[in-house]
């Protein structure tokens, strides 16, 4: 894929690259279900998206010291334009958005229990709308946090032990695992997939955020479409 990883050091700072990918799955693991229920149970209830959204990202916060000296992917010669990162985004979101609705079928024909999506689930729990004006922060800030973390933190380090495939395919899982929708593992798997592609066909971090910010912004203004014709917004 790219040999940035072969040439970075089997250390960092007394850290063997064992330590390193420990250090960076304890990390995601504290950001995204540790310190956001320390935060909520701290906050009021009306700041809870703000908890939320501050767990992962102090986590990317303390990380970054870690992913310093982190390898990093180099760009292919021939490198996706940014034009093709936003086609390749909208036909990301509308294939998951297809399999979604496949899988709520499935689901509900096997009865087995269906949860609402991640995005959906969150704005279930907003009342008013200063609650969906921090809910709404929260999601367009989600991109930034997490494509740092999965990509550039967890990618890195998993790189250096078990190599840039393996690595790819435990960054996927991880990522649609720990939004914790069932129903929905499929496409958030192709939805992990593609961001990490426009990281790897581009070399650039901000490829992968740009599509998933994309990917939040369609679905949050579908979402707040569907309250308002709903009279709930």
């Amino acid at each position: 894929m790219n040999d940035s990883f072969s040439s970075f050091s089997n250390s960092h700072n007394g850290l063997p690259p064992l330590g390193i990918f420990a250090y960076s799955i304890f990390g995601i693991l504290l950001g995204f279900l540790v310190l956001p229920s320390l935060l909520c149970a701290w906050l009021p209830q009306t700041f809870e998206p703000i908890a939320l959204a501050l767990g992962p990202a102090l986590a990317a916060l303390g990380l970054s010291v870690l992913a310093r000296d982190l390898p990093r992917v180099v760009a292919p010669a021939l490198p996706w334009s940014t034009g093709k990162v936003i086609k390749t985004g909208f036909a990301a979101w509308f294939a998951a958005a297809i399999i979604a609705q496949g899988c709520i079928l499935l689901f509900t024909w096997m009865h087995w229990p269906v949860d609402e999506p991640p995005l959906e689930q969150i704005f279930l729990l907003a009342q008013d709308k200063y609650q969906i004006a921090l809910w709404c922060i929260s999601v367009l800030a989600a991109p930034f946090y997490e494509e740092y973390l999965f990509r550039r933190v967890f990618y890195g380090a998993a790189a250096l032990v078990a190599g840039e495939r393996t690595a790819f395919a435990a960054t996927v899982v991880l990522f649609a695992a720990i939004h914790g929708s069932f129903v929905q593992l499929l496409p958030l798997a192709l939805l992990g997939t593609v961001f990490h592609l426009a990281y790897l066909k581009t070399g650039r971090l901000r490829s992968a955020i740009l599509i998933h910010f994309l990917n939040n912004l369609i679905s949050l203004a579908i979402i707040l479409a569907l309250r308002w014709t709903n009279g709930n917004l």
